[in-house]
Protein backbone atom coordinates (compact mmCIF):
# COMPACT_ATOMS: atom_id res chain seq x y z
CA UNK A 1 0.00 0.00 0.00
CA UNK A 2 2.71 2.60 0.95
CA UNK A 3 4.62 1.64 -2.49
CA UNK A 4 1.38 2.17 -4.10
CA UNK A 5 0.51 6.04 -2.72
CA UNK A 6 4.45 6.79 -2.89
CA UNK A 7 4.69 6.01 -6.44
CA UNK A 8 1.24 8.08 -7.09
CA UNK A 9 2.69 11.01 -5.30
CA UNK A 10 5.73 10.95 -7.42
CA UNK A 11 4.02 10.54 -10.63
CA UNK A 12 2.08 13.91 -9.77
CA UNK A 13 4.84 15.42 -9.07
CA UNK A 14 6.50 14.34 -12.10
CA UNK A 15 3.31 15.59 -14.67
CA UNK A 16 3.09 19.08 -12.23
CA UNK A 17 6.75 19.90 -12.62
CA UNK A 18 7.14 18.95 -16.35
CA UNK A 19 3.82 19.56 -17.63
CA UNK A 20 1.67 17.36 -20.15
CA UNK A 21 4.12 18.22 -23.22
CA UNK A 22 7.49 17.21 -21.98
CA UNK A 23 7.37 14.60 -24.48
CA UNK A 24 6.55 16.96 -27.00
CA UNK A 25 9.31 18.87 -29.39
CA UNK A 26 8.77 21.95 -31.48
CA UNK A 27 11.25 22.48 -34.20
CA UNK A 28 13.15 25.55 -33.84
CA UNK A 29 15.13 27.69 -36.68
CA UNK A 30 18.73 28.11 -36.61
CA UNK A 31 18.12 32.14 -36.07
CA UNK A 32 15.75 30.86 -32.72
CA UNK A 33 18.39 28.81 -31.17
CA UNK A 34 21.23 31.75 -31.72
CA UNK A 35 21.12 34.85 -29.27
CA UNK A 36 21.10 38.06 -30.83
CA UNK A 37 23.07 40.82 -29.78
CA UNK A 38 20.52 43.09 -28.47
CA UNK A 39 19.67 40.17 -26.41
CA UNK A 40 23.17 39.57 -25.01
CA UNK A 41 23.35 42.93 -24.03
CA UNK A 42 20.13 42.75 -22.11
CA UNK A 43 21.11 39.78 -20.63
CA UNK A 44 24.33 41.71 -19.51
CA UNK A 45 22.61 44.85 -18.23
CA UNK A 46 19.94 41.94 -16.08
CA UNK A 47 23.58 40.98 -14.94
CA UNK A 48 24.48 43.89 -13.95
CA UNK A 49 21.35 44.72 -11.56
CA UNK A 50 21.41 41.67 -10.08
CA UNK A 51 25.09 41.44 -8.98
CA UNK A 52 26.81 44.67 -7.85
CA UNK A 53 30.01 45.75 -9.72
CA UNK A 54 32.92 46.56 -7.35
CA UNK A 55 35.22 49.38 -7.71
CA UNK A 56 38.79 48.88 -8.71
CA UNK A 57 41.92 50.46 -9.86
CA UNK A 58 44.29 48.68 -12.04
CA UNK A 59 47.30 49.99 -10.57
CA UNK A 60 49.85 48.49 -13.31
CA UNK A 61 49.73 46.13 -16.43
CA UNK A 62 52.52 44.78 -18.87
CA UNK A 63 53.87 42.47 -21.67
CA UNK A 64 57.26 42.18 -20.27
CA UNK A 65 57.66 41.46 -16.31
CA UNK A 66 61.08 42.77 -15.39
CA UNK A 67 62.61 39.54 -13.81
CA UNK A 68 63.10 36.40 -15.89
CA UNK A 69 61.32 34.42 -13.39
CA UNK A 70 57.85 35.60 -13.91
CA UNK A 71 58.04 34.32 -17.80
CA UNK A 72 56.73 31.30 -16.82
CA UNK A 73 55.36 28.54 -19.28
CA UNK A 74 51.82 28.47 -17.04
CA UNK A 75 48.80 29.12 -18.56
CA UNK A 76 46.87 32.42 -17.08
CA UNK A 77 47.38 32.43 -13.31
CA UNK A 78 46.38 34.39 -10.52
CA UNK A 79 47.54 35.27 -7.21
CA UNK A 80 45.10 37.08 -4.24
CA UNK A 81 47.08 39.23 -1.92
CA UNK A 82 44.82 40.92 1.24
CA UNK A 83 46.61 43.47 2.93
CA UNK A 84 45.46 42.22 6.81
CA UNK A 85 47.66 38.92 6.24
CA UNK A 86 51.02 40.17 6.78
CA UNK A 87 52.83 37.49 4.73
CA UNK A 88 50.68 38.15 2.14
CA UNK A 89 51.64 41.75 2.05
CA UNK A 90 55.25 41.15 1.88
CA UNK A 91 55.02 38.80 -0.91
CA UNK A 92 52.73 40.92 -2.72
CA UNK A 93 55.64 43.87 -2.49
CA UNK A 94 58.00 41.11 -4.02
CA UNK A 95 55.78 40.54 -6.61
CA UNK A 96 55.44 43.71 -7.96
CA UNK A 97 58.81 43.99 -7.73
CA UNK A 98 59.39 40.82 -9.81
CA UNK A 99 57.05 42.51 -12.64
CA UNK A 100 57.35 46.03 -13.19
CA UNK A 101 60.80 46.50 -11.85
CA UNK A 102 60.05 49.42 -9.39
CA UNK A 103 59.57 48.99 -5.45
CA UNK A 104 55.94 49.76 -4.88
CA UNK A 105 55.99 52.86 -2.37
CA UNK A 106 52.13 53.16 -1.13
CA UNK A 107 50.79 51.03 1.96
CA UNK A 108 47.49 49.74 0.74
CA UNK A 109 44.29 48.32 2.84
CA UNK A 110 42.04 46.03 0.49
CA UNK A 111 43.16 42.90 -1.82
CA UNK A 112 45.94 43.48 -4.46
CA UNK A 113 45.42 40.58 -7.34
CA UNK A 114 48.08 39.79 -9.89
CA UNK A 115 46.81 37.89 -12.80
CA UNK A 116 49.21 36.92 -15.58
CA UNK A 117 48.56 35.37 -19.16
CA UNK A 118 52.19 33.13 -19.04
CA UNK A 119 54.46 33.10 -21.48
CA UNK A 120 53.10 34.06 -25.20
CA UNK A 121 54.68 33.01 -28.66
CA UNK A 122 54.45 36.87 -29.49
CA UNK A 123 54.24 40.32 -27.84
CA UNK A 124 50.78 40.86 -29.57
CA UNK A 125 49.04 40.15 -26.68
CA UNK A 126 47.06 41.92 -23.94
CA UNK A 127 45.07 41.80 -20.72
CA UNK A 128 42.48 43.96 -20.21
CA UNK A 129 39.65 43.85 -16.72
CA UNK A 130 36.45 43.65 -18.04
CA UNK A 131 34.09 43.36 -15.05
CA UNK A 132 34.97 43.29 -11.16
CA UNK A 133 31.44 42.01 -8.98
CA UNK A 134 30.06 41.17 -5.84
CA UNK A 135 29.24 37.84 -5.73
CA UNK A 136 28.24 37.65 -1.71
CA UNK A 137 31.01 36.30 -0.14
CA UNK A 138 33.57 36.74 -2.77
CA UNK A 139 34.11 39.05 -5.83
CA UNK A 140 34.15 37.89 -9.19
CA UNK A 141 36.76 39.44 -11.30
CA UNK A 142 36.58 38.97 -14.97
CA UNK A 143 39.68 39.63 -17.16
CA UNK A 144 39.67 39.21 -21.17
CA UNK A 145 43.35 38.08 -23.07
CA UNK A 146 43.12 40.32 -25.72
CA UNK A 147 45.40 39.91 -29.36
CA UNK A 148 45.84 42.42 -31.49
CA UNK A 149 46.08 41.91 -35.06
CA UNK A 150 49.37 42.59 -37.10
CA UNK A 151 52.89 42.12 -36.88
CA UNK A 152 54.84 42.24 -34.08
CA UNK A 153 58.23 43.23 -32.89
CA UNK A 154 58.90 41.01 -30.23
CA UNK A 155 59.02 37.11 -29.98
CA UNK A 156 57.75 36.60 -26.81
CA UNK A 157 55.64 38.47 -24.22
CA UNK A 158 54.06 37.41 -21.09
CA UNK A 159 51.37 40.00 -20.00
CA UNK A 160 50.17 40.74 -16.58
CA UNK A 161 47.68 42.88 -14.66
CA UNK A 162 47.42 44.05 -10.99
CA UNK A 163 43.96 44.86 -9.72
CA UNK A 164 43.25 46.68 -6.16
CA UNK A 165 40.26 46.48 -4.91
CA UNK A 166 40.12 49.38 -2.16
CA UNK A 167 39.03 48.31 1.68
CA UNK A 168 37.90 45.02 0.49
CA UNK A 169 39.26 41.57 1.89
CA UNK A 170 36.83 39.04 0.40
CA UNK A 171 37.76 36.01 -1.49
CA UNK A 172 38.45 36.42 -5.04
CA UNK A 173 37.50 34.19 -8.12
CA UNK A 174 38.93 35.18 -11.33
CA UNK A 175 37.93 34.53 -14.53
CA UNK A 176 40.12 34.67 -17.71
CA UNK A 177 38.62 34.17 -21.03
Amino acid sequence: MKKIIFTTILLTATFLLTGCGAGTQTKQTKQELTPSIKTEQTNQNLRNYVEDSVEYKVIDSGKYPAEYSEFDDEEATSLVYHSDVKEEKEAFYKKYKALTGKKFKKDFDGTMIVVKAGFKNDSSYSLEVTNVENAGRFNNVQVKLNKANGLTSDAISAPYVIIFIENCHKCVKVDVK
